[in-house]
């Protein structure tokens, strides 16, 4: 892998999973121009979360930032894999659930919602994002400094 190298974006679907063997893997939240950095991985840790197992499209963006060499498995490989090694599909699945728990409460994810506490359609789609555990941001129109309403 070369350094600037964007391994998965977000929005991808059928992610790679990749374990780093040497060099950096950078995971950003992209949110317009803006990136921001939610953690790197090194030699010995691996990429992914939750959305891997079920398919879904990548929250994230995983980009090289020093060169290196990494073991990439397809989705199906890795699939396989967590089906086949019991003790490798603990600390997989232990992982996995582990990074979502912690992108649901840093409210990183792919959707923001914009909406007011007082409104019964906000709160509906906070507890539906909530109860399926997607990750998510929320700008409350009635506390955010930065919303203006005209």
């Amino acid at each position: 892998m070369q350094s600037g190298e964007v391994l998965i974006d977000q929005g991808d679907r059928n992610v790679p999973f990749f374990v780093v063997i040497t060099g950096e893997v950078e995971i950003l939240r992209p949110l317009g121009i803006r990136e921001t950095l939610i953690t790197v991985h090194t030699p010995g840790e691996f990429t992914g979360e939750a959305n891997m197992l079920s398919g879904r499209r990548s929250l994230v963006r995983a980009r090289v930032t020093k060169l290196g060499k990494v073991i990439e498995l397809d989705h199906q490989q890795m699939l396989g894999l967590v089906q086949t090694d019991a003790e490798l599909s603990g600390i997989l699945m232990r992982a996995f659930i582990l990074r979502r728990v912690e992108l649901i409460a840093a409210g990183v994810g792919d959707i923001v919602l914009v909406g007011s506490t007082y409104s019964a359609g906000t709160l509906r789609i906070r507890e539906f994002l909530m109860r399926n555990g997607h990750p998510y941001s929320y700008i409350d129109l009635e506390r955010d400094p930065d919303v203006q309403i005209c």
